[in-house]
């Protein structure tokens, strides 16, 4: 400790000698705050983060992130994918058809986005063999009139592998078939479940059965696109059609799941400045406990400058005391959040089973669990906002104590 400078020596001894009394208590109050203040500001800013990951990797994994169109439908796919696929940001490119249709099983109905694809391409875009259970993949391959459904959607038909399905068509290019679409029987070869709205809401089928269902011929209604950023589409976009000319059309996933995007970050934006003012409010606790231990010290301070201590000095004595309480504070904050990010998948369970209400309906929000991903940039720029808020907040109460005159303390003792 001899090695240590005299105002981080005695600001270290003044924080070990705080035990006690009431300035222990709002010590300890004042550190309770700031630890509780941020856990919840890490658990907040890493919640948002893994809304943020699972839009890009789970609910935008089976959306195209740019889909392309041509008036009358697509004829030659393949020379389009080819020309497209030369744009360096663009990865993968896959065509597809679809349409609204109803799904019915006995007396049960419920309406869906069915897209036919090819299941080949289709992994390209979209890692199915991580969300299809079984060997359903394999089933929509070899089976003619298959479908794979998302799991919610299965469970509403109570469908399962093997089951038989009709479909009804009811899109426009299948009401001009006629005036009463029929029904087709198709059979469900498998589920799939990414525990977001997709599983709602979509259904998949082969490319070559849409395209004989809804008169496309040897065309497609459309090529999905994949993007090395997904960030870039309306430019790749914008950029594609200048280059196809007037007949194509696009449309990105921000015209379709922008909305989605846009809410995730303002209620990130909110949620971050009313956590780190919480933060602010719990730093300045320290304000109150410095003040306080400044009262007790008061002999000893006037002894420090009877003995030659500069007002510096003192200052700095106090300002490494209320670094102090606000360092314990953080580095506990910091653990406590890392506990809960690690274990708020079980906390959530929990509070469900208990309370008997589920937080997360897929009819309602994107996903049906609470996705967490910390990152490092957060810790640093909490514990950053922590620190500084504590050393601002220890400033009033060191400068106060530098200026105690020590000859009105001293005639008393």
């Amino acid at each position: 400790m001899k090695l240590l400078p005299i105002p981080v020596w005695l600001g270290l001894r003044y924080a070990w000698s705080v035990r006690r009394g009431l300035s222990g208590f709002l010590a300890l109050m004042s550190m309770a705050g700031l630890c509780l203040a941020v856990a919840l500001l890490i658990v907040a800013l890493s919640v948002m983060n893994g809304f943020d990951r699972e839009l890009r990797e789970r609910i935008l994994a089976f959306m195209p992130h740019v889909a392309l169109y041509q008036v009358g439908g697509i004829r030659d796919w393949q020379a389009l994918a080819s020309k497209v696929l030369k744009h360096q940001r663009v990865q993968a490119a896959a065509p597809f058809i679809q349409d609204q249709v109803a799904l019915s099983r006995g007396d049960r109905l419920q309406t869906a986005l069915l897209r036919y694809v090819l299941p080949e391409q289709e992994e390209q875009l979209a890692p199915l063999g991580r969300y299809v259970e079984g060997d359903g993949a394999q089933q929509l391959e070899e089976m003619e009139r298959g479908l794979l459904l998302g799991q919610e959607l299965a469970d509403r038909l109570q469908v399962k592998p093997g089951s038989d399905l009709g479909v009804l068509a009811l899109g426009p290019r299948s009401r001009g078939r006629g005036l009463i679409p029929a029904v087709e029987r198709f059979k469900v070869a498998g589920t799939f479940a990414t525990h977001s709205e997709l599983d709602h809401t979509l259904a998949l089928g082969r490319l070559a059965t849409g395209a004989q269902l809804l008169g496309f011929g040897g065309a497609v209604q459309g090529l999905r696109l994949r993007l090395d950023d997904l960030y870039e589409a309306p430019q790749v976009a914008e950029e594609l059609l200048q280059e196809l000319g007037p007949n194509y059309d696009a449309r990105t996933w921000v015209q379709t799941h922008g909305h989605l995007y846009e809410s995730i970050q303002l209620s990130r934006r909110l949620v971050v400045v009313m956590l780190f003012a919480v933060v602010v409010v719990a730093a300045f606790n320290i304000v109150s406990t410095l003040i306080m231990v400044v009262g007790e010290k008061r002999p000893s301070i006037a002894v420090l400058r009877s003995m030659g201590a500069s007002r510096h000095q003192v200052m700095m004595t106090f300002l490494v005391l209320g670094s102090w309480v606000g360092l314990l504070g953080s580095l506990l904050g910091l653990l406590l959040g890392l506990w809960l990010c690690a274990n708020i998948a079980e906390l959530m369970g929990l509070a469900e089973s208990l309370l008997g209400i589920r937080f997360l309906d897929t009819e309602v929000y994107p996903v049906s669990y609470l996705p967490v991903q910390v990152l490092g940039s957060d810790l640093v720029w909490v514990l950053s906002v922590a620190l500084a808020a504590a050393l601002l907040a220890s400033v009033y109460p060191a400068r106060r104590a530098a200026t105690l005159p020590p000859a009105a303390d001293l005639r008393y003792e």
